[in-house]
């Protein structure tokens, strides 16, 4: 048992039976298996810098990226994007005004027709030109 590692002897060359009875119990760990735990951890260990360093790279990536204006922040986009909705709404809510007196003014159904497509046309040629494709960015650096 002592060369196949499962009992250990002391540094006085002697077996000593407490602790050959606790290795034999499972309560003690041989030299070889404490090794291989330690080689385990120090693998663990090894494996989770690994991760650190992919993730510090991964990281400096990303600032760059933002720094080369490739990336935006989230909040920039919402906000941008929230202006430009509430923009949308306004003059969709605007088209009633605009269109009553002119429809009111003809009780021909084809104008009447023609002038409600002509302010929707116009209206939504104005929402896609307000649309700030690109521009949210340049408020990163403001």
């Amino acid at each position: 048992m002592v060369k196949t590692g499962r009992i250990t002897v002391g540094e006085d060359g002697r077996i000593h039976v407490a602790t050959a009875d606790a290795m034999l119990d499972g309560g003690v760990t041989t030299v070889q298996e404490g090794a291989e735990e330690a080689r385990a951890i120090h693998n663990d260990i090894d494996a989770e810098k690994l991760l650190h360093e992919k993730a510090k790279r991964q990281l400096a990536e990303l600032k760059v990226k933002e720094a080369e204006g490739q990336l935006i922040p989230i909040s920039v986009i919402k906000e941008a994007d929230f202006k430009t909705i509430r923009t949308w709404r306004d003059t969709l809510l605007g088209v009633a005004d605009r269109l009553s007196a002119k429809c009111a003014a003809t009780t021909d159904e084809r104008e009447v027709n023609r002038i409600i497509n002509a302010e929707i046309r116009s209206t939504l040629d104005a929402m896609a030109n307000g649309v700030d494709y690109g521009r949210a960015g340049d408020r990163v650096k403001a």
